[in-house]
């Protein structure tokens, strides 16, 4: 496990269960996201590419 240097999003109470989602950036560069039995780590790289995609199907979804 990395170090931590930047909480996303989540509840540090809610840690290290993560019952709800936690998304964290880690100083190796690497942003983990959790809930639950469930992790996907992402380079920071993919993690702005995701985080663009989501914004736009997300923007879309709103114009409908």
């Amino acid at each position: 496990m990395g170090k931590v240097i930047k909480k996303i999003m989540g509840y540090d109470k809610s840690h290290p269960k993560y019952e709800t989602w936690t998304i964290e950036q880690n100083a190796d560069g690497k942003v983990h996201f959790h809930l639950k039995n469930m992790r996907m780590d992402l380079t920071l790289k993919a993690y702005n590419q995701f985080y663009d995609i989501i914004k736009t199907v997300n923007d879309r979804l709103k114009q409908n």
